[in-house]
């Protein structure tokens, strides 16, 4: 996909392909579906809405709301995916996305303002933003809401301003924003509320992205990417399920519930796993990850010295992507035959070169990966963990 460099040669360069429609991306479809299969309970959702969370602070001038509008509208104008619709197409059986033309009487965001009294309602507010499915319309291409929040004291002050201790919460749904495009999001609002965003309609757009990831698996890229996944499944048992401790009956089937436990490292060991990265010359996720199936190992009595992990990784494998908004993510997964006479360096360094090469070979959407392993239908977990 790329040259030696990393940098896509002239040839290679995605361009804007000029098009409003075209089938859903293949993590657009695996999102929408997995959201569709597991009916349960906001509440407990795996799929949480993505929320960006800003205080005005003294350190701010007061800022306009009707300006944070116009800068809103200049983004979605700039970023389609942002007002791109998805809908099932019953008699092609495809998930289909169109973006919406822009037109002055249309709304292309959910917006809403709030007064509160007490910091608890906001942790009230901020609980519903994460998981509220009702805030967003995926066939009308809703998928941006912003939430204002005013304390009692600054509301009546002036309707048009948002002032110290008010808070905008920015909340996307998950089929059409990810962690890397936070920053791209917050960059381009502040040059929007400046009056500063340019746009250029041959730029690259989400739309076209997932016309080309489809391309890719037309040529002998796919081969290549289907090899080394065999390679890196082969001989994984799935059947073979990791014995970890539990206080309850395990399942072999998911319910789709979901819980987060949240725990903070000491300050001395952060910066211990500090020195180890630079020293080792590896990322904090490689390092993290080779700890993790140490752990794994451990935790199993040393029974099993194959161990696949699944993790979430960015996926956007091309510097022609690194500056769109849109959901590139996928879950992915990590196989490490397990040497336990090795040295816990070499460990890292055997974890480092399986991450190098996953990212080289993430095209392969996950769904195709997995059939991989388990031809037929199976109801076990994969990765387990």
């Amino acid at each position: 996909l790329s040259n030696d460099e990393g940098t896509p040669s002239v040839e290679d360069k995605w361009h804007s392909l000029h098009v409003n429609e075209a089938l859903a991306s293949y993590t657009q479809e695996y999102l929408w579906r997995l959201d569709e299969q597991i009916q349960v309970p906001e509440q407990d959702s795996i799929l949480r809405n993505v929320v960006l969370i800003l205080t005005v602070t003294n350190n701010d001038t007061s800022l306009s709301i009707r300006r944070m509008k116009v800068a809103l509208n200049n983004i979605i104008q700039k970023h389609s995916i942002l007002r791109t619709r998805l809908k099932y197409n019953t008699a092609e059986d495809c998930l289909t996305q169109s973006i919406k033309p822009l037109r002055d009487e249309d709304q292309y965001y959910s917006f809403q303002i709030s007064t509160i009294a007490r910091q608890e309602e906001l942790g009230n507010i901020l609980r519903a933003e994460q998981m509220s499915r009702s805030y967003f319309n995926l066939e009308q291409g809703i998928v941006l809401r912003c939430h204002l929040i005013r304390y009692y004291l600054n509301n009546n002050v002036n309707d048009d301003l948002l002032l110290d201790g008010d808070t905008i919460l920015f909340s996307f749904h998950r089929s059409a924003f990810d962690g890397d495009s936070a920053s791209i999001f917050l960059h381009d609002f502040q040059l929007a509320y400046m009056n500063e965003l340019s746009d250029n309609d041959d730029a690259l757009k989400y739309i076209d992205y997932s016309i080309y990831e489809r391309e890719i698996l037309m040529t002998d890229k796919k081969d290549e990417a289907v090899a080394y996944w065999n390679s890196i499944l082969d001989e994984y048992n799935i059947e073979k399920q990791l014995l970890l401790p539990f206080d309850h009956s395990n399942r072999d089937r998911r319910t789709g519930h979901s819980s987060s436990v949240h725990f903070e490292l000491d300050d001395d060991l952060v910066q211990k796993m500090i020195l180890c990265k630079g020293q080792m010359n590896v990322s904090i996720f490689q390092l993290a990850l080779s700890v993790y199936y140490v752990y794994l190992f451990k935790l199993t009595n040393s029974q099993y010295n194959d161990i696949c992990v699944g993790s979430v990784i960015a996926n956007r494998y091309r510097p022609d992507l690194k500056s769109l908004i849109g959901m590139f993510v996928s879950v992915l997964p990590f196989c490490l035959k397990f040497d336990p006479t090795l040295s816990f360096s070499n460990i890292l360094k055997h974890v480092q070169q399986l991450s190098v090469k996953i990212s080289k070979y993430s095209y392969l959407p996950n769904k195709q990966i997995s059939s991989l392993l388990r031809p037929h239908a199976s109801i076990l977990p994969f990765p387990q963990t």
